[in-house]
Parts: structure tokens; sequence; C-alpha cells
């Protein structure tokens, strides 16, 4: 739309900041759900690195886990924490008055024997320790790690010769559940690799996706960016055209003043012309009138001395010219 009028111009600056500011707006919105997925992303993988702390320790790798590294935000995506400080950054021990020191005592004391009640009189928690060793439920976890009992002749070094039919058919039973053991610890330890390569593939599939997503975030500030500056270029353009008007009406209004200025010096100007013609007829008149004395004196000048002649006669005109007047 062409814009004509000062107040149009000024208008559409204003709504042309509108449409950057819900432009801005919009992105932020964007921004925000964007980091609260991350948020989420990071706490799903925090959860799949504790299960895959658990399969190497389940598989006796503990070498392994201190390789794993919990993703979280970086310190630039979470300024606020610049505000809190934590315990761990107290390198100076708090001083306790010895009224405070005394009253966490008591509240020590008094915590410990809250717990030895609490103890006594939960039977549940007391029967759980003796009979389960203060679980619910027994894992299948649990169980592969038992070792099959050996028979008690073995534990005692019995010389297999001296084996009773018994003794042969227990050892026999013995290596049955060996090996059925061994089978199961195998397949469950292929199934830890399974569920190990499983996780690590879920891993990567987040960061795979969250990475697509991060860029396409990017793409679109891109493209936020470009529009903002465009509409930018307009303000400036308009705010340009303003001022250029404003200079105009400026030049304009010192233009009118100066030819004011002119105006009113040419109606002086004019005055004195009139003024100056007025006195110039009236002087005009005036010496007219004197020429004409003069010429009616000189005349009469010539009658009186009419008689005389040559020299005398010029000496008496000079004499005459050189009067005072």
């Amino acid at each position: 739309m062409e814009l004509y009028t000062r107040m149009q111009k000024i208008y559409q600056i204003v709504l042309i900041k509108d449409a950057i500011y819900r432009m801005k707006e919009s992105f932020n919105k964007q921004f925000d759900e964007f980091y609260e997925k991350k948020a989420s992303h990071l706490s799903n993988i925090q959860t799949k690195l504790s299960r895959i702390r658990k399969i190497h320790t389940d598989l006796q790798q503990p070498h392994l886990i201190k390789h794993l590294t919990s993703p979280k935000f970086d310190p630039d995506e979470e300024p606020e924490q610049l505000f809190i400080v934590t315990d761990d950054e107290i390198t100076v021990e708090k001083y306790f008055s010895p009224e405070q020191l005394a009253e966490i005592q008591l509240k020590r004391l008094a915590d410990e024997e809250r717990r030895r009640k609490e103890k006594l009189d939960n039977w549940r928690e007391k029967g759980l320790e003796e009979m389960m060793g203060g679980v619910l439920e027994i894992t299948k976890e649990d169980e592969l790690k038992k070792d099959i009992p050996k028979p008690a002749f073995l534990l005692t070094g019995k010389p297999s010769v001296h084996w009773t039919e018994d003794d042969k058919q227990m050892y026999a039973e013995y290596e049955r559940k060996v090996k059925e053991l061994n089978e199961e610890r195998e397949k469950y330890r292929k199934f830890l690799e399974g569920d190990l390569k499983k996780i690590n593939n879920e891993i990567d599939e987040i960061k795979e996706k969250f990475d697509e997503e991060l860029t396409s975030l990017f793409n679109k500030w891109l493209h936020v960016q470009v529009a903002i500056l465009q509409e930018e270029l307009k303000i400036w353009r308009l705010k340009w055209m303003l001022l250029i008007e404003e200079e105009f009406i400026n030049r304009e209004y010192e233009l009118k003043q100066s030819i004011n200025e002119l105006y009113k010096k040419e109606v002086q100007i004019t005055k004195n012309l009139e003024t100056a013609k007025s006195i110039l007829n009236q002087v005009q008149e005036e010496t007219e009138l004197l020429s004409a004395d003069d010429k009616l004196m000189e005349k009469n000048l010539r009658k009186e001395f009419s008689d005389i002649h040559g020299p005398l006669y010029d000496f008496i005109v000079k004499a005459y010219k050189k009067r005072p007047k």
C-alpha cells in the first residue's frame, strides 16, 4: 500500500512493530516448547543410562560404568542457576552457635528414638528382614546369582570311588541343575546384551531425533530473523521518509520566514522610496522656484545696471552670483 500522509506512515510503523513482536513471541513459544522437550529427552536418556549401569553391573562389567556420563543442560542454557548456591560450592564450614548445636543434638536424639520405636513397632518389616532379606519379591536375577549348593560329600572331599548310588544320583542331579543354571545364566546374559544394544539404539534414536528437531528449529529461527530484518528495513525506510519530510517541512518553514523577512524589507524600502520621492519632488519644486527667482533677479539686475558695460559689469555679475543665498 502506498502511503501518502505523515500519520499513515506513523501508523504503518506501529503496525509493523506489532507484527515483529508477534513473530518473536511465536518463536519464543516454540523455543520454550523445545526446551521442555529437551528436558524430557534428557530425563528419558538418564533413565535408560540407569538401566545400562544395572546391566553392566549384572554382566560384571564395572569398568564400563565409569565411561557413562549423564547428559545435562549447559550452564548457558540455565542462567538462573547462577543465582543458586549449592552446598559443594561452600568451602567454609558453617558456623553454629552453642544454642544451635544443642538444638541439633536434641533433634538428632529425638530422630534416633523415633526410628528405634518405629523399628520395634513395625512387625511387617521385621518379618521381611528375617524371612526374605527385606524384599517383597525374589527376582529371577537374584535366583541366577545364587550357585547350586554342592552335595555334602563333595564338600567333605569324599573320593569318587567311595560314592554310593545315592551319591552318584545326587551328583548327577547337581550337574544337571548346574548345567541348567549356566544355560539360564547364558540366556539371561544374551538377554541383557540384547537389551543393552536395544537401549543404546534407543538413545541414539533420541539423539538423532533431537538433532533433527534442533536443526528444524534453527532453520525456523533463520527464517524469523530474515522476516524481522525485512520488516525492520520497512520501518527504517518509513522513518527515512518521515525524516526527509520533516526536513522539507523545516526548510519550507525557513524559506517562508525568509520570504516574510524579505517582504517586510520590501515594504520598508517601498515606504522609504515614496518618502524619498516626496522629498525629491519638494526639493525640485523649491529648486525650480529658486531658479526662477534667480533668473528674475538676474533679469532685474541687467535692467538696473543697463548703463554699465564691460569689465565692470562682469565684476558686478560675479559678485552677484557669489552672494549668500
